[in-house]
């Protein structure tokens, strides 16, 4: 087996956005038909923001733990030798703050001792509410007839997953 596997995240999804704290970070893997299998997959998480900082299961610091998690792995298919896998950290729920660019990075090893090169997996995560005014018609402004009505919206955060709907009632 000169194979090396092959990880890839699924859940948070890749180039996506959270907006709810979760506990479990969750992907497949494969190693290929007639390769030794996978025997473990590992995961290191960084953030970008406020500098760059690496989870080490409780606290954000600023040196690289070193793929401190080791996800569970579970064999879907012997023969072709495809995977789940997944990450639970009693603390990670506490890892995801609002205006952040968030990396995981996993890294999967093979019975024979091939080691996949470390993949990223980048998302961000954003709970601010994004703004939105009326410019037109203005503010206490009365109308007689109402062609158009218009306004602005923005997301303020730096990391942003943008705005995606603006709805308009009438009263």
């Amino acid at each position: 087996d000169n194979q090396d596997p092959v990880t890839q995240v699924i859940d948070p999804v890749p180039n996506g956005f959270k907006r709810v704290a979760f506990a479990t970070i969750s992907g497949t893997a494969s190693d290929g038909t007639g390769s030794s299998g996978i025997t473990e997959i590992r995961l290191n998480i960084q953030r970008s923001g406020g500098g760059n900082e690496w989870w080490n299961g409780s606290t954000w610091q600023s040196g690289d733990p070193n793929y401190p998690f080791i996800a569970s792995v579970t064999i879907d298919d012997p023969v072709q030798k495809t995977y789940t896998w997944y990450y639970t950290g009693a603390t990670l729920s506490g890892a995801w703050n609002d205006n952040y660019e968030y990396t995981i990075y996993t890294k999967a090893t093979d019975d024979a001792s091939n080691e996949e090169t470390p993949k990223t997996f980048i998302f961000i995560f954003d709970q601010s509410v994004p703004d939105s005014a009326v410019v037109l018609p203005g503010n206490g402004s009365f109308q007689k007839t109402l062609t158009v009505i218009s306004g602005t919206s923005d997301d303020p955060n730096t990391y942003k997953s943008e705005v995606n709907q603006i709805y308009i009632a009438i009263y």
